[in-house]
């Protein structure tokens, strides 16, 4: 009987200690138009032709002839964008603050 005073607490342990939880690792695919890993570490994406921007609080934003025009809310393609920007905000404003003064407009005048 006094094997099992030390087997119980050893078997007890390795029970424990011994998870039936195992990790699957998943790589996040980038949104369309996101190039994470690049040179530039981020591809705008674009409306239309235009090229997006984001405000601080995440909303979509194009320049036309130097205004500013948000993406409106009804478009089919707001939350991607949105979601874009949630996903890859630190990669945007790195590239936000190498473009912040070109105002980049329109597809044609993305020059990497």
């Amino acid at each position: 009987m006094n094997y099992l005073r030390i087997i119980v607490p050893i078997a007890a342990t390795l029970a424990l200690s011994v998870s039936g939880c195992y990790a699957t690792v998943h790589t996040p695919t980038p949104a369309a138009g996101v190039s994470v890993g690049s040179e530039y570490d981020f591809e705008p994406q674009y409306y239309g032709d235009y090229v997006v921007y984001y405000d601080d609080g995440g909303l979509p934003y194009y320049y036309v002839n130097g205004s500013v025009r948000y993406i409106p809310r009804s478009d089919s393609r707001f939350n991607v964008y949105v979601n874009t920007y949630r996903r890859h905000g630190v990669e945007y404003r790195r590239w936000h603050n190498r473009v912040r003064n070109a105002h980049i407009e329109r597809r044609e005048h993305w020059e990497r």
